[in-house]
């Protein structure tokens, strides 16, 4: 697990709810600096890039009409995870993100959930969409990548650290309450509608977190890859996938 952090001020001129702000610009910082780093060479980025930045000034602000900026960085936000783990890969509009694994394609459909309400609508699109591309190039495999930041932070503005409580054990602590409370609704919008080239699920999320030893705020992301099927972690291609993106998370 890779440690995020930005300390921004002391925490007497910290702002009383400043977690979305810290999670936007730093996930907005990760993005950009990463493409940079990395020298993407992608002919669709830079427009990507810039329709990513249009969105409304503040998170709580979106609707459904103005969601796409968003929505663009968390897939630029994938495509770097998959570059920066050594992987070649580009942003696409169908896939999000296409990635080449022993030079077999890996699809990725990237969906941001805002609440437990709209996961089942967003999980099928995603695996409607994948369909289609499997039926037509059946070498592919499909996997879907979920932006969980919004639930996490709708019940923890920001996560408490202590020397006795680290990052580690908070990101365990989030990741047994997505499963309890949103995991169920994910695999009901997969249930009975399995197609064989879906392997997998990525659960992603980036958190605001107050350093008590620091005094300082910043950020914290985790990157979880769930095989749909057990027996799917043994498939030479989605191993590799996952053991690549490993050493990021």
């Amino acid at each position: 697990m890779e440690d995020r952090w930005r300390s921004v001020s002391d925490q007497r001129e910290i702002p009383p709810n400043p977690s979305n702000s810290l999670r936007e610009g730093d996930i907005g910082g990760q993005v950009i600096e990463a493409i940079r780093n990395l020298g993407i060479p992608d002919p669709d980025l830079p427009k990507k890039i810039f329709d990513a930045l249009q969105g409304p000034e503040h998170a709580k602000d979106e609707t459904a009409t103005s969601n796409a900026a968003r929505n663009l960085f968390f897939e630029l936000r994938v495509l770097t995870l998959c570059v920066k783990a050594g992987l070649k890969a580009e942003a696409r509009l169908h896939p999000d993100v296409r990635v080449w694994v022993d030079g077999y394609p890996v699809h990725v459909e990237c969906k941001r959930i805002f609440a437990g309400s709209n996961i089942k609508n967003l999980v099928t699109s995603a695996r409607n969409q994948l369909r289609k591309q499997i039926t037509e190039d059946p070498a592919v495999i499909g996997v879907i990548a979920l932006d969980l930041s919004r639930l996490v932070a709708s019940t923890r503005p920001y996560i408490d650290l202590t020397s006795s409580h680290t990052w580690d054990d908070a990101r365990k602590e989030l990741n047994q309450l997505i499963r309890e409370r949103h995991e169920g609704e994910i695999v009901k919008a997969l249930k009975d509608k399995s197609i064989d080239g879906i392997k997998a699920l990525i659960y992603f999320y980036n958190v605001a977190v107050f350093n008590h030893p620091r005094a300082s705020f910043g950020t914290g992301h985790s990157v979880e890859f769930v095989p749909l099927n057990q027996a799917d972690i043994n498939d030479p291609v989605l191993r590799e996938f996952h053991l690549a993106l490993s050493p990021v998370i």
